[in-house]
C-alpha cells in the first residue's frame, strides 16, 4: 500500500504530473517525453515505487471544488489508483491566521494517518509539494519533517506551457511533455524521534473527518495535534538523553557508542528483534550478520580447511604426489587402494586404509610429509565430499564427544597437510580469503610453529612463512595478527621451545614484533592445571607478552582460576565453566578479561542443545549469563574447518544456544567486544572499533 499525499489548489492536473512519475504504467502523460530515461534513473536512485491511493487536502472554495471535482473525474478513468480528500467546510480562501491554522492541523493529521498506514501495510509514504497555496505545501513539508516520508517531490514547469483542453488520460505529445519535469525534493526521511516516545502517538486520537474522504469543520478538527507535536518538539532533547541513559544504564555489556545517538525507535527496533530463535528466518539473520564488520580472536591454524580447501590446498604438491608415487611402489599402491575406496563410496575402507593422519608421516620411507597425507586427500578429487563424510564419522553425532575425537578430525587437514611452504602460505590465504568474504576485518590466527617441522622446515622458517603471509594478507580493510601456541598435553619440553622460538623472534624480527599478538596455552586440560606451566611462560611475561589461555572447557572453574591468577590470562579461550564461580566472573569484569566463546566448537567438544529452554533439561550455554554479569564476551570460530563454519554463522550458533536467542543489540555488543578485546595496541584498536562503529551505524540507522 503506497500513498501520495497531496494538496491541491485550483490547478488540479499536478496530480496526475506527479504520478506519471510515480506510476509511470498506468499514468502514461510523459511517455512521450525526452526525459523518459532519465525519469527512470532519478526512480532507480530514489528506490520509487508505485502507489494504490492519493489523499488530497484542499480548501472549500470554489475553485477548489472544481479542481477536486475534475480529479474526481479523472481519477474514474484509473482505477488502479484510489482517490481520498478531505476539504475543510468552513475554509474558502485561508485569509485569516484561524484558517491556515485549521488547515496546517488537517494536513498533519492527514500525514500522521498516512505515514501510520503505510508503515502499517509496509509502502511507501510520498508528498507532493506541487499544488495548493504555499502555506499548504510548507504545511505538508513541516508534517512530513516531523512523521517522515520516502520521498518529497515536486514539478517544475519550464516555459509557458499551456495545459488547458489536454486529455490527461493518455501521454501528452512531446513538445507539451519536455516542458513538466517531475523531481524529488528530497529522498527517505525518518521522522523526528520526539515520536518514539510513551506514551506513543497513534492516528485514533486525531481523527481527520469522514475516514475514506469528504469535508470535515476546523471544529471538528480542533489543534490538539499540533499542539501535541509542539510539545514534544520543546521537550525533545531532554526527552532523548533521558532515553540514552536509561538505555545505557540497564545495560550490563554497553554497545557501540554512535548507536545511543540513533532515534529511540530504532534502538527499541535492534532490542526487540530476536536472532536465532526461528529457522525459518536463518538465511535472512546470516545475511545480516555477514554484512556486519566482525573480529575473530580464537582461529587455529591446523583446523581452517573445510573439505573444498583442503583438496586445493593439497594440489600445491600435487606433482611431488606423482613422482613419490612413481619412486615409491608401497606409496602408488597405497594410493590406488584409497581412489578404490573412493570409487566404490566405501567410507569404512577409506578409513581404514588411510589410518590415523598422525602416523603418516613415518609410514612410507623415503615419502616426506605433506605427500602422504596430499595423496590421500587428492584420492578424493572427484568425491569431495568423502572427506567431509570422514570428518563427521570421526565426530560421530558431533554433540559432546569430547575432546580427543574433535582434535583427531582435523589432524588430516592440519598438520599432516601443513608440512611445506607451499601447503603452509596456501592455508593462510585460503582463510584470509574466507573470512574476508564473511566480513572479518580483524583475525587472530594461532598455529605452533614446531608442530610443521616434519617435512624439513625449521621452526624459524615456519615461523617466517607465516609472518612473510600474514603481513601480505594486513591491510587498512583486514588485519591479521598471529598467536603461537604451546600444548599442555604433549612433551613439555616442546611448550618450552615454542616459548623460547617467541621470545627469540620478539626480541630480534621488527617483521615477526608487527604481527606477533600473543601466546596461548591449549590442548587436553585434564593434563595439568596451568599453574605447572608459570616458569615455562616466565620470559614471555616477563615482556609483557599478552596471554590467552585455554581453560573451562572441559575442567572446572579452578582451571580458569589458576590461568587468571597464575599465568595473568588476558583472555580466556572457552571459559564455559566460569559460570561456576561468581566472585571470579566479577573479577572477570573488574579486570575486562574477556572470554572467547565458539559455540559450534563448544556444542561439538561439550554438548548444547540448540534452541534450549529452561524446562527441558541438559546443560544451558553459558552466553546469557556471562551477558548479564557484564562480561566481555567475545564469538569465535575455533578450528572454522572442523566445525564447517565462519564468523557470521558463530553469532548466530551463539544465538540459537542461548535460550530465548539473542537480540540484533546485544549481537552488536558481542561485536564490539570483539574488537575491543584484540591483542593489538590501543591506537589500532581505536581506529578499529571506530571503523567498525561508522560501518554498523550506517547500517542500522536505515532499518
Amino acid at each position: 500500500m503506497g500513498i501520495l499525499v497531496a494538496t491541491l489548489g485550483a490547478s488540479w492536473p499536478v496530480i496526475p504530473e506527479v504520478l506519471a512519475f510515480t506510476n509511470p504504467r498506468t499514468v502514461s502523460l510523459l511517455a512521450r517525453s525526452s526525459r523518459v530515461e532519465g525519469l527512470s534513473s532519478v526512480r532507480a536512485r530514489y528506490g520509487i515505487r508505485p502507489v494504490s491511493e492519493v489523499w488530497v487536502v484542499t480548501t472549500a472554495g470554489a475553485a477548489a471544488d472544481k479542481a477536486l471535482g475534475e480529479l474526481r473525474k479523472w481519477s474514474e478513468e484509473v482505477p488502479t489508483i484510489q482517490l481520498r480528500w478531505w476539504q475543510l467546510a468552513d475554509v474558502a480562501d485561508l485569509a485569516s491566521e484561524e484558517e491556515i491554522g485549521a488547515m496546517a492541523e488537517l494536513i498533519h493529521r492527514v500525514v500522521f494517518r498516512a505515514r501510520w498506514e503505510t508503515r502499517r501495510h509496509g509502502g511507501p509514504l510520498y508528498l507532493s509539494l506541487a499544488g495548493g497555496r504555499k502555506t499548504m505545501s510548507a504545511d505538508l513539508q513541516t508534517a512530513g519533517a516531523i512523521f517522515g516520508y520516502d520521498a518529497l517531490l515536486h514539478v517544475v514547469m519550464t516555459g509557458s506551457t499551456v495545459l488547458e483542453g489536454l486529455d490527461f488520460r493518455k501521454p501528452l505529445p512531446p513538445e507539451i511533455a519536455d516542458h513538466i519535469l517531475p523531481v524529488v525534493i528530497s529522498g527517505a526521511f525518518e521522522g523526528h524521534a520526539a515520536l518514539d516516545f510513551d506514551p506513543p502517538l497513534e492516528p485514533e486520537g486525531y481523527p481527520i473527518g469522514p475516514e475514506h474522504g469528504g469535508r470535515t469543520t476546523s471544529a471538528e478538527i480542533g489543534a490538539a495535534l499540533r499542539a501535541e507535536l509542539r510539545e514534544r518538539m520543546r521537550r525533545a532533547d531532554h526527552l532523548l538523553s533521558n532515553f540514552r541513559i536509561h538505555v545505557i544504564g540497564g545495560e550490563a555489556s554497553p554497545s557501540f557508542h554512535l548507536l545511543y545517538t540513533l532515534p529511540p525507535k530504532v534502538v527499541k527496533g535492534l532490542q526487540k528483534a530476536r536472532v536465532g530463535i526461528d529457522p525459518a528466518r536463518r538465511e535472512e539473520e546470516l545475511a545480516w550478520l555477514r554484512a556486519l564488520p566482525k573480529a575473530d580472536l580464537h582461529c587455529h591454524l591446523g583446523g581452517v580447511l573445510d573439505g573444498r580447501e583442503t583438496l586445493e590446498v593439497a594440489e600445491e604438491v600435487a606433482g611431488g604426489v606423482e613422482e613419490a608415487a612413481r619412486r615409491c611402489p608401497d606409496f602408488g599402491s597405497w594410493l590406488d587402494a584409497l581412489r578404490a575406496t573412493v570409487d566404490d563410496n566405501d567410507l569404512e575402507a577409506f578409513s581404514r586404509t588411510l589410518g590415523p593422519p598422525r602416523a603418516l608421516a613415518g609410514r612410507f620411507p623415503g615419502v616426506p610429509p605433506p605427500l602422504p597425507a596430499a595423496g590421500a586427500i587428492l584420492a578424493c578429487r572427484d568425491a569431495p565430499e568423502v572427506l567431509e563424510r570422514w570428518k563427521t564419522d570421526l565426530l560421530g553425532p558431533g554433540d559432546g564427544v569430547g575432546f580427543d575425537a574433535y582434535e583427531r578430525a582435523g589432524d588430516l587437514q592440519g598438520s599432516a597437510l601443513l608440512q611445506s611452504e607451499a601447503t603452509l602460505r596456501a592455508a593462510v590465504r585460503k582463510v584470509v580469503a574466507r573470512f574476508r568474504r564473511d566480513g572479518v576485518r580483524y583475525l587472530e590466527l594461532r598455529t605452533s610453529p614446531l608442530n610443521y617441522t616434519r617435512g624439513g622446515l625449521s621452526a624459524e622458517e615456519v615461523a617466517r612463512i607465516l609472518v612473510e603471509e600474514t603481513l601480505n594478507a594486513t591491510s587498512e580493510a583486514f588485519r591479521i595478527r598471529l598467536l603461537f601456541i604451546a600444548s599442555r598435553h604433549r612433551d613439555p619440553k616442546r611448550a618450552a621451545e615454542t616459548v623460547a622460538l617467541a621470545r627469540g623472534l620478539y626480541d630480534s624480527d621488527r617483521d615477526f614484533g608487527k604481527v606477533f599478538a600473543g601466546f596461548d596455552l591449549a590442548g587436553d586440560e585434564a593434563v595439568s592445571n596451568p599453574a605447572s606451566f608459570r616458569e615455562v611462560l616466565r620470559p614471555l611475561l616477563e615482556r609483557c607478552v599478552r596471554i590467552t589461555i585455554h581453560a573451562g572447557e572441559t575442567e572446572d572453574a579452578g582451571r580458569v582460576w589458576s590461568a587468571v591468577y597464575d599465568l595473568a590470562a588476558d583472555r580466556i579461550g572457552h571459559g564455559l565453566s566460569l559460570e561456576e564461580r561468581g566472585d571470579l566472573m566479577a573479577r572477570f569484569r573488574e579486570r575486562k578479561i574477556a572470554v572467547e566463546l565458539c559455540p559450534t566448537s563448544n556444542m561439538q567438544v561439550v554438548g548444547f542443545r540448540l534452541h534450549p529452554s529452561p524446562g527441558r533439561g541438559g546443560r544451558i550455554y553459558p552466553l546469557r549469563k556471562y551477558l548479564e554479569a557484564g562480561l566481555r564476551v567475545t564469538v569465535n570460530t575455533d578450528n572454522p574447518g572442523i566445525s564447517n563454519t565462519v564468523p557470521s554463522r558463530e553469532l548466530l550458533r551463539a544465538a540459537e544456544l542461548t535460550p530465548g536467542g539473542l537480540s540484533r543489540w546485544e549481537i552488536l555488543s558481542l561485536v564490539r567486544d570483539g574488537f575491543r578485546s584484540a591483542f593489538c595496541s590501543a591506537e589500532e584498536r581505536r581506529r578499529m572499533l571506530g571503523e567498525a562503529e561508522r560501518m554498523i551505524f550506517e547500517k542500522v540507522k536505515r532499518r
